[in-house]
């Protein structure tokens, strides 16, 4: 789903998770930045020191167990390992450019940069639809 379509609420959610993603990167520790630590020592870190990457809400209102899993939320990685070595390979032969449902209701898919495709499975749809016009 691409921004246009998104709320007011959805795109301020969005926002602050990009921020705070970003605020995550941001962060050094004494071995180096903390996103290129191992997975248990930035989930440490957020458990400890949530506020170095997220602030807390409502006026410090906000339970801390809540306040240290939106935390621990940003620096768990969105890929695994084996899903960026694959795209970098993949990428390394062909540019691909992803493509999405213009109705929201299925999969992202992957096309040649080249052309614009409709949705495959609304086109499918649609010919099962009109099936007995031929």
């Amino acid at each position: 789903m691409n921004n246009r379509n998104l709320s007011r609420e959805e795109r301020t959610a969005r926002i602050a998770e990009l921020r705070a993603r970003e605020a995550a990167r941001k962060v050094w520790l004494t071995g180096g930045p903390l996103m290129e630590q191992p997975l248990v020592d930035r989930l440490a870190f957020a458990l400890f020191d949530p506020g170095a990457i997220v602030p807390r809400n409502h006026g410090y209102s906000e339970p801390m167990h809540r306040w240290q899993a939106r935390a621990a939320q940003y620096v768990i990685p969105t890929t695994t390992p084996a899903e960026e070595q694959l795209r970098a390979e993949l990428s390394e032969y062909e540019q691909m450019s992803p493509q999405q449902c213009p109705k929201g209701e299925h999969a992202d898919w992957l096309v040649d940069s080249e052309y614009a495709h409709a949705c495959p499975w609304c086109r499918i749809a649609e010919l099962e639809a009109g099936g007995d016009r031929v």
